[in-house]
């Protein structure tokens, strides 16, 4: 659904298309990436509501490279040539894509050891490249470099749901059962 600055509704699409949107953002290009973890698919649509690329293959919950399980949010490294992806209620995984979905690589296993995941749920991405990972039902954010290697852990926050950097690298996020 789609408002103007002063929340005016301008227009909608979508209708029918999800089995269970689940997250979405929008890219330095002005695409929105939607998350559908009912139908095990990721989709980029131009801001009219185009479609341009799906990811995954409907219907189809799995742990290849084509395949996602329950896919539930989407960053992008800083200069855009990167898509992460983090595959967090089935699987227990990050997955990165080239911005024209081309598979790159992918990281993480259920567990609770460091890398190791258990219901990655967001991800986000600061301006120096780091991949930050929300490992929810571990109550804890790991980050990882651009490749996957794990940097450090923060267990100081909480279970997060949502995490969101900005620009200036501010960081923020939801979280609950501190």
């Amino acid at each position: 659904v789609v408002f103007d600055a002063k929340g005016k509704y301008l227009r909608s699409w979508g209708k029918g298309m999800f089995g269970n949107a689940h997250g979405m953002r929008v890219d330095r290009n002005r695409k929105i990436w939607v998350t559908d973890n009912g139908d095990q698919q990721v989709f980029r649509f131009d801001h009219t509501g185009k479609l341009e690329l799906t990811l995954g293959i409907k219907g189809k919950a799995a742990t290849d490279e084509k395949t996602f399980n329950r896919p539930t949010d989407i960053a992008f490294s800083p200069d855009g040539r990167f898509v992460y992806v983090s595959d967090g209620y089935g699987n227990s995984r990050v997955m990165k894509f080239t911005y024209d979905g081309k598979f790159v690589s992918t990281w993480g296993t259920p567990g609770s050891a460091p890398s190791q995941f258990n219901t990655v749920h967001s991800v986000a991405v600061d301006s120096r490249g780091t991949v930050y990972v929300s490992d929810r039902e571990n109550n804890r954010i790991q980050m990882f470099t651009p490749e996957g290697k794990l940097l450090r852990i923060w267990t100081h926050l909480g279970s997060t749901q949502n995490i969101f950097i900005a620009p200036n690298d501010e960081f923020w996020m939801i979280t609950h059962r501190e």
